[in-house]
């Protein structure tokens, strides 16, 4: 028993000594990408009209400006092509980005509780709950009992 504590008053394995079954954060951390990918693919199958909207607002804008003002016909069909793109970028919904926001959270709250473990406290992370929707916590056990 190389790395396992004996517990004073039972005198068997601490609970201390049990590893996590994952890092905290981890269960967060795999939604966030999961729905990322997901909303990633969504946005590329939509690719094609997003890319022949850019160019066909460039040609129309760069049309316009001959028009109106030659010498800026060209900067003017740049920078609305450039600006319709810029709008249609990929970003990630904001229901996703809570994801990796609670699984940073889980991870400062790892750290901030760590000092307890070398105090005889058993601090469990990103335990499944038998919630509907996957959730995870973070359990401490004192010496004395949970909370």
């Amino acid at each position: 028993m190389a790395n396992r504590q004996l517990d004073p008053m039972t005198g068997g394995p601490s609970v201390t000594s049990r590893r996590r079954a994952s890092p905290s954060g981890a269960s967060a951390q795999g939604e966030y990408w999961c729905r990322r990918a997901a909303e990633r693919a969504r946005w590329t199958r939509g690719l094609p009209w997003r890319a022949g909207a850019v160019l066909a607002v460039g040609v129309a804008v760069g049309l316009l400006g001959a028009q109106l003002a030659p010498e800026l016909a060209a900067l003017l069909a740049v920078a609305a092509a450039a600006g319709l793109g810029w709008r249609l970028r990929f970003r990630p919904s904001a229901d996703t980005l809570a994801w990796r926001r609670g699984a940073t959270g889980e991870r400062r709250t790892a750290r901030l509780l760590a000092p307890l473990e070398r105090h005889g406290w058993a601090v469990l992370h990103d335990l499944a709950s038998p919630a509907p929707r996957p959730t995870s916590t973070t359990w401490s056990s004192a010496p004395v009992g949970c909370w």
